[in-house]
């Protein structure tokens, strides 16, 4: 039962989000959408950050599950920026509460830190890399990815992120 009410909440945050700027959402918001009390959001969650926080998580975690082990850097690629468009509006929430706490990167750092070490395996798998040039190359994307969802969420989810990153990432793989 215990899972299911977390997961009512987290469904509800979305539906939310979907409807008004996360900065607009409240405890007391969630707790209506799901038909419970505010402690018992407590009970789940700190706060919306913490909130926000597990739904990343929980993203990512959903995105590696089930990958294949010999998946293609343009395939894994793919994966990562449809799994960025399908996200938008968590995408979305997490920057803007980054942007109110004063850090621009926060949960999206996390997120790009840990799809760039993934790619950086398959790039090693296709190339040999030492680990000195791995770890640039990861740095290089982590920072390449936050760029590109800033100037994506900053756009206001203007173009096809999927279409975009594609392309930038057809020219980076060129100098790989």
């Amino acid at each position: 039962m215990e899972n299911l009410t977390r997961r009512e909440i987290e469904r509800c945050f979305l539906a939310l989000i979907r409807e008004k700027d996360v900065e607009k959402v409240t405890v007391s918001d969630i707790a209506a959408r799901c038909g419970i009390n505010r402690n018992t959001f407590y009970y789940h969650f700190h706060d919306i950050p913490s909130l926000l926080e597990a739904l990343s998580r929980e993203t990512v975690e959903y995105f590696f599950r089930g990958m294949p082990p010999d998946i293609s850097l343009s395939e894994a690629l793919g994966r990562f920026y449809a799994c960025l468009e399908e996200n938008r509006q968590l995408i979305g929430g997490m920057f803007s509460l980054s942007r109110r706490n004063g850090d621009r990167k926060g949960f999206i750092g996390s997120i790009c830190g840990s799809v760039a070490c993934w790619l950086v395996g398959i790039i090693g798998g296709e190339q040999r890399l030492s680990k000195v040039q791995a770890d640039v190359v990861t740095e290089i994307l982590k920072c390449e990815f936050i760029g590109q969802i800033v100037q994506w969420v900053d756009s206001g989810f203007s173009y096809d992120m999927k279409e975009y990153g594609l392309k930038i990432c057809r020219e980076i793989k060129t100098f790989i």
